[in-house]
């Protein structure tokens, strides 16, 4: 009988067996327990170094792109939300590491000339500045709000290992929004983030 290892998935569930020196097309996070506090922790698979940092340098590069060819807007924007008392008003969300921040969305609801900015679409242009402040990804596991997950669940440490994305991939039928964000972590490439990219505009037709 030939050799091979077994590993369990993120919720515990059915082991996966792979082959020495075969690579299964998806990877999965491994689920152990610390030797030391007996706690449960999920071990996702890192990203390469060379990924992590052309990520970072898409993000960089498709944020400064926007902020220039906009500019001009996005200074129009701001002035007349400045009208109404504060500038941004985003919702909170966690970033990478459960740190929670505030995001980068014009308050275009309180003036005429302020919901005309809204009207046009540029209250949430400015969550760019999000992306160029590492804060967020262009793909990336969904954003989420502080208490929206039970932090007691060792697959939403995981899933913050890494940047939340403004675009996510979509959980597949009958499998929970967290073990895709989980998935996800576990076989980031930017081929993967050019599909759910695309993936993204098809549904906006």
């Amino acid at each position: 009988m030939a050799d091979h290892d077994t590993s369990h998935d993120a919720r515990g569930g059915a082991s996966v067996a792979t082959r020495p020196g075969v690579k299964p097309s998806i990877r999965r996070p491994r689920t152990i327990t610390s030797p030391h506090t007996n706690a449960i922790i999920v071990e996702v698979p890192q990203a390469p170094a060379f990924t992590q940092h052309a990520k970072r340098a898409i993000d960089v590069g498709f944020a400064a792109g926007v902020i220039c060819v906009l500019a001009p807007l996005l200074a129009l924007g701001m002035l007349f939300a400045r009208s109404t008392g504060r500038i941004f008003c985003g919702p909170i969300c966690l970033a990478r590491g459960s740190i929670p921040f505030e995001m980068h969305v014009l308050a275009c609801d309180r003036t005429p000339l302020a919901r005309l900015v809204g009207a046009l679409g540029l209250a949430r242009a400015t969550i760019v500045f999000d992306l160029l402040l590492g804060r967020v990804s262009l793909v990336g596991p969904r954003l989420v709000e502080p208490g929206e997950l039970a932090p007691e669940d060792p697959r939403v440490i995981a899933r913050h290992t890494v940047r939340p994305g403004l675009v996510a991939p979509l959980a597949r039928p009958g499998q929970s929004a967290l073990d895709r964000d989980v998935e996800y972590v576990s076989n980031i490439s930017l081929l993967r983030d050019a599909g759910v990219l695309l993936g993204a505009l098809v549904r906006r037709r």
